[in-house]
């Protein structure tokens, strides 16, 4: 006994097709999402760190027990962070309208985040090496002082990873190559 397929129903003229649209894949969203809110929470904080540092005495009071080249050093990481966070705030916003510039932009803050993660987490160990603690818990707050370097490297190395491993696979690589350009040569 042979079963023939189930007869095809056919639209009528000048009735709207119901059928559902082909689901799109949700990553897109997602990491764009992340990528926007860690894009904005590092502009937040490289914009309000500057003002707090100069307004606080205690920070003005620690920043002189540090080498001098310290200083220099603060400046040209702010500025880093800032310009790594609006990479990042693209690229999620690229991701999230899914424009094919949210990969390069989510490699390049991958590559930089993660090498200024390595470079940071190096530096600071170095201006940390001569820093005295005040008072009788010295000692043990510098040792703990010396850790969160590390700490911040786990941290601060994660998520630019994750996006360099997620973007090397050929099946998000093609899909991204998929998208459609913007009208008009704008990316965002």
């Amino acid at each position: 006994m042979t079963q023939s397929p189930p007869p095809q129903q056919q639209v009528p003229p000048g009735y709207p097709d119901y059928t559902p649209a082909p689901r799109q894949p949700v990553w897109p969203m997602v990491v764009g999402i992340i990528s926007t809110i860690f894009g904005s929470l590092g502009l937040l904080c490289a914009c309000a760190s500057i003002p707090m540092n100069i307004m606080n005495p205690a920070a003005q009071q620690a920043l002189q027990q540090f080498p001098e080249w310290w200083r220099t050093y603060q400046i040209i990481s702010g500025l880093f962070g800032f310009l790594m966070a609006v990479v990042l705030l693209s690229g999620g916003i690229c991701l999230i309208r899914r424009r094919p510039a949210g990969l390069p932009l989510s490699v390049a803050y991958g590559v930089l985040g993660l090498i200024g993660s390595v470079l940071n987490t190096i530096i600071t160990v170095s201006g940390m090496a001569g820093f005295q603690m005040p008072g009788p818990m010295g000692g043990s707050m510098k040792s703990v002082m010396m850790v969160s370097p590390f700490v911040g490297l786990i941290f601060g190395a994660g998520y630019p990873i994750f996006l360099l491993i997620w973007f090397a696979r050929p099946s998000i690589r093609q899909e991204v190559r998929s998208w459609p350009q913007p009208a008009g040569g704008q990316e965002m």
